[in-house]
């Protein structure tokens, strides 16, 4: 569950966060552009640059998250490999039964 909150549910409130918050300061500069012209396109182009974002961000995201999981994989594999586990030694069969003696 930990995994799962640190890997999904926190980076997507950041993702969404973020380019809640990028989108408009994108938009407003170039509406408050020395032209002084905005023209209703630039509305339509809300949606696309909404999902383009996010999907930029979140390919990201992914990214790190691979990358940190690769160089940690490397990093630590001879030392898990190395130790001792008691559980991977040879195990031991199970106890026989008593056979059971019936009188005939």
């Amino acid at each position: 569950l930990k995994t799962i909150v640190f890997v999904q549910v926190i980076p997507t409130l950041a993702i969404t966060f973020c380019s809640a918050l990028l989108i408009p300061i994108l938009m407003l500069s170039s509406i408050v552009s020395p032209s002084g012209n905005a023209s209703a396109s630039l509305f339509l182009w809300y949606p696309i640059l909404g999902a383009g974002l996010s999907t930029a961000l979140a390919f990201a995201k992914d990214a790190v998250f691979i990358a940190w999981a690769r160089r940690r994989l490397h990093a630590d594999w001879r030392s898990m490999a190395s130790q001792s586990n008691p559980m991977a030694g040879s195990p031991t069969p199970p106890r026989l039964p008593v056979p059971v003696h019936s009188a005939v």
